[in-house]
Formats: C-alpha cells, structure tokens, sequence
C-alpha cells in the first residue's frame, strides 16, 4: 500500500484510501502490523518516500574466485587435458588407423590401452613427516577428515572393480539389454552365433570409462575399436570397425538413439566392409548435461546372409568431459571446498582394501580421469587432493574436488570425499574413482 502511494502522489482517492487503510491497522492487536502501519504512515509523509520504495537495482552475482581462475586460465585456448590421449584437437582422423597386428587382433588394440600419465612423486609435496601427519596439526585446513580418527567399524568394503557402487545398480547402465544374433527365435534357429572373443562387454566398457582408447566389442566376426578425445563440453570419438571374417560383412548400419544429456552426431557408414578391411566412423559428441544416462550404440551387420544387431553402451559418461585445472591456490580451493556443507554435493566413504594402496598407481589413476593433484595442499603425504572443472553446455564450467586420505598406519584403508556444485556429478565421480583405486 505504501508503494501505491508513493507511485500515485497526485491521485486524492489512491491517498486518501491508503491512509484510511494504515489508520485501521494502526491500533490492530496484531504488534507487527501495528508498527509496519505506523511507519509506513509517518513514511508517506515524507518527500523522500519515492527514493525509499523505488526498486531494488539488480546487483551482479557473486562469482566465486576459484571459477574466475579456472575461466582465465581457460580462456582463449583449450584446457589442459590430462595424460595422454586425453585430448589432441585437429588431429587428422587418417593418422587414427590402427595397423593390424599378427595375434588377431585387426585393429592392434589388445594393449591399446593407454598408460596413466606420470605420477607425481609423493617425495615432491611439501608436507610434515610421517609422525606429523598422525597428530592433530593445527595447519591442516580440511580438518575432520583423518582416516585415523574413523573408527573401523564404520568402514565399508571396497568394491571390486566389476561390482556396483550402490544396491546392485550399476551408476552407467547395465549391460542387459546386449543383445547378439537377434532374438531367442532366430538365433536358436540361425547358423550364424556370434561369440565374444578375448573378454566381456562389462570389462571393456569399464576400461574405456577411464582410457580414451580400446576394444569396445569383439566377435568372431567384427572388432569394434575406439579412440576418443574431449575439449570442455565437446568430444570426437572414432569407431574402428574390422572385418575378421573370410567373408564381406554387408548391410553395415551403425546408430545412436537420441539421449536428452547428449547430442550425438554419426557421421557415414559404409554399407559393407571387405574382409579382413578396416573402416572408421566419426562421431561428433556434445555434453548438455551431467547424467547418468549412457548413449546407446546400435550396430547391424549381415554375415552369411544372416542379420545380427548389437546394443551396446558408448563409453561417455561425467568424466569424459572433465579436464584438469593447472594449477590453483589454497585460498581459493579452501573457500569452495568449506562452501560445500556435506550431501548430496559433498560425498564421503571409507573403505578397507585388502592390499596396501599403491599411491603412485593412485595418483596416476586420478589424473587419468581428469584431475589434477594440487600439490601442497594438503598436510599429510598420505592424502592426495586433486581439482577438475567438468564442462557442459547447460551449466559451463563446474569445479570437481578430490581428496582421499590412506590410512599411514596400514596403507589398507582410505576414505574418499569428493565435492561439487552438482550432486549428480558428486556421486558419479566418486563411484567410478571407487571401482578404479
């Protein structure tokens, strides 16, 4: 009523009735309306009423200094990607052939998975020593999180690297739904019976979740190979799909259903591939969002005159599209890794092994996903912390924090707490870093 007033000095009865209206709630029992009447009351009076009830200026959003860091070292060239392989723009899609090799494997990718990038020395950060980091030191600005402190009855046993994060449900998708030779009916009454050769789906999914270069499928018939690369929230995978057969596999269809979290597009297929022969197809990927939603792979081919179709997962998932930040300082990493209260954003867990844990395999595995160790950050050389920034198209550019504290007494336990401003890519990074330590 007040901004009524003020907005309309000139209008007699627009005054007269919003007097009338703060004179009634003047004397109301009610003690709030009572003083709001009041002062808006002895407001209207005022010349300077118009300057006090005219809207509030839209101020600019507080941007956080760690993302300010992280857009200027990004800006005007492609973010550092971590180790090899994890990102080589303009690469001419020629030199991608793979020579075949003489163990049968057409494409040479029986060892094609690339080596984790050199690990950092524990020696190199600037930390207390071993004595040191089991006490309470006063310097150590993620305080709370010492394994040691935990009590091991509250640990949880490390799952194995095939084995889902959470109740049987695997965070990328499952592989159910593969599907070889059709349905029941056809295969049981076709001559043609693809067998997988040389491993599983699942274990060649999984390695390609943390690689960017491997066997995806393998038949007797065909061997599907892929080399990836990811920029921000953009990506181009290369399928090399080999001919192993004596004969031509013709009637080649190679497809993937539209998924809401990204844009895919396949480039051309050629009809048939020659035996023993080699062909390539792009495809051009684009993350919208953070899921868990997995694009499907949909591949069809005929062989002696019989159909098979394959659904398979592509391996694209959150971390793909995560690239290391170079280098950052405590101040900022601090102030956003403590604006991050807990759940469903901050995620924990503790786990026991049953072997020591390796802490250059470690460290080598973190960067492999894309993260980069922050050295000096933390004070104990049992700990590992580690930044990304994950980009998409809806959101730009999420910062990803890592630490991981190993037990310095046995090297068989560590905990894990990993931080963002997304839940979702909180609890996707942390179950796949799970099934690869």
């Amino acid at each position: 009523f007040a901004k009524i007033a003020t907005r309309n000095p000139d209008d007699a009865e627009v005054t007269q009735s919003v007097a009338e209206i703060f004179r009634r709630y003047g004397s109301t029992p009610d003690a709030e309306l009572q003083q709001r009447a009041v002062e808006y009351a002895a407001l209207a009076g005022k010349k300077e009423a118009g300057t006090v009830m005219a809207a509030m200026p839209k101020f600019p959003e507080r941007e956080s200094a760690l993302l300010k860091l992280i857009a200027a070292e990004t800006e005007g060239s492609a973010l550092p990607l971590a180790g090899a392989g994890r990102g080589r723009p303009n690469t001419d899609a020629s030199a991608d052939a793979l020579p075949p090799t003489q163990s049968g494997d057409l494409l040479g990718l029986d060892d094609a998975i690339e080596a984790p990038p050199a690990a950092i020395p524990v020696d190199a950060l600037t930390l207390p020593s071993a004595g040191q980091a089991q006490s309470s030191d006063p310097l150590d600005l993620l305080g709370g999180l010492t394994v040691s402190e935990s009590a091991a009855p509250a640990a949880a046993p490390a799952p194995s690297a095939a084995a889902p994060s959470a109740a049987g449900a695997d965070p990328f998708g499952g592989f159910s739904d593969l599907i070889v030779g059709g349905s029941g009916e056809e295969a049981s009454g076709s001559k043609v019976q693809p067998q997988l050769m040389g491993g599983t789906v699942e274990d060649w999914y999984a390695k390609l979740c943390v690689a960017n270069k491997g066997i995806l499928y393998q038949d007797q018939f065909l061997q599907i190979g892929i080399k990836a690369e990811f920029q921000k929230s953009q990506g181009r995978v290369m399928l090399f799909l080999g001919n192993k057969h004596t004969g031509d596999l013709t009637n080649v269809v190679v497809a993937v259903p539209p998924v809401p979290a990204y844009r895919v597009q396949v480039g051309a297929v050629p009809n048939a591939i020659a035996t023993q022969a080699q062909v390539q197809v792009p495809v051009a990927v684009s993350c919208v969002e953070a899921s868990l939603d997995v694009p499907k792979l949909q591949v069809v081919y005929t062989v002696e005159g019989e159909a098979v179709k394959l659904n398979l997962q592509l391996p694209l998932i959150p971390t793909k599209f995560l690239a290391p930040v170079a280098s950052v300082d405590g101040n900022s990493f601090f102030s956003m890794w403590k604006s991050i209260p807990g759940p469903p954003k901050k995620l924990q867990q503790i786990v026991q092994c049953e072997e020591q844990v390796d802490m250059g395999r470690l460290q080598g595995m973190i960067g492999s996903v894309g993260f980069a160790v922050a050295q000096g950050l933390d004070p104990s050389p049992n700990n590992i912390v580690a930044i990304g920034t994950f980009s998409c198209e809806s959101a730009g550019e999420a910062a990803v924090m890592l630490r991981l504290e190993v037990d310095p007494r046995s090297l068989k336990q560590y905990r894990i707490t990993v931080a963002s401003t997304n839940a979702l890519l909180t609890s996707s990074t942390k179950d796949l870093l799970l099934k690869n330590i």
